[in-house]
């Protein structure tokens, strides 16, 4: 009998051994969610083999979430019991080809699509960073009309080109809001104070213009003109 097992437990191995369990694979074709039935696969060929398997479903971390690897893009296969005609594909992996955005330590980041040539070029990128600073989010568009929102410890910033608008506050009584547009800014405190100042020409204009000061106005230049 210990020989029949031996046997029966060799014949086992053996039949393992040619099961393909997980397999890196290259996808030639995506199909997305909008493509019912199939929606949501992607067809693949195995790299060692060069076998092709079309319409592989493609795992995902969470109900209503959507998502698949483009063409080109080198993917885990595995096997449900080892089976060929079962696959899933369970993650993707960076190749000489598909290189990963730079990021920094205790950074997350999402750069899509990523290209080969610049993966952050014309993409929306995003940014959850721990830094010496604090924590930091940035969410941002890349390209020639670039725009990014950035939000730290504090504070949040809109910006695009070279326009920004920053909102932030230490504690419940130190607000501030700031509009930079080139040489041109407004700063608004908590607590009243309000200054508009520019490197080139400030302009008032309107059918009546009333200022009043409760304690004092001054008014200080070089040259100052009243019609």
């Amino acid at each position: 009998m210990s020989r029949v097992g031996e046997a029966i437990r060799a014949l086992a191995r053996h039949e393992l051994e040619q099961r393909s369990f997980c397999e890196l694979a290259v996808v030639t074709s995506s199909f997305p969610g909008s493509e019912e039935p199939d929606g949501q696969t992607v067809s693949i060929q195995l790299k060692d083999s060069g076998l092709a398997i079309p319409r592989v479903a493609v795992a995902v971390g969470a109900t209503g979430f959507g998502g698949l690897p483009r063409e080109g893009d080198v993917v885990v296969v595995l096997f449900a019991r080892g089976d060929l005609g079962s696959p899933i594909v369970v993650g993707q992996v960076y190749s000489d080809q598909r290189r990963p955005p730079s990021f920094e330590r205790d950074e997350l980041k999402l750069v899509w699509p990523g290209e080969v040539e610049d993966p952050e070029a014309d993409a929306l990128q995003l940014s959850i960073a721990l830094t010496d600073e604090g924590r930091a989010f940035r969410l941002a568009l890349g390209g020639d009309k670039d725009a990014a929102v950035h939000v730290r410890e504090g504070e949040i910033e809109l910006v695009a080109g070279g326009v920004s608008v920053k909102l932030s506050h230490a504690s419940d009584s130190d607000g501030r809001v700031e509009v930079v547009g080139g040489a041109a800014k407004i700063t608004l405190d908590q607590d009243g104070d309000l200054a508009l100042e520019t490197g080139g020409t400030l302009s008032l204009r309107g059918k009546e213009i009333t200022i009043e000061g409760d304690t004092t106005v001054k008014v200080n230049g070089q040259k100052v003109e009243l019609n």
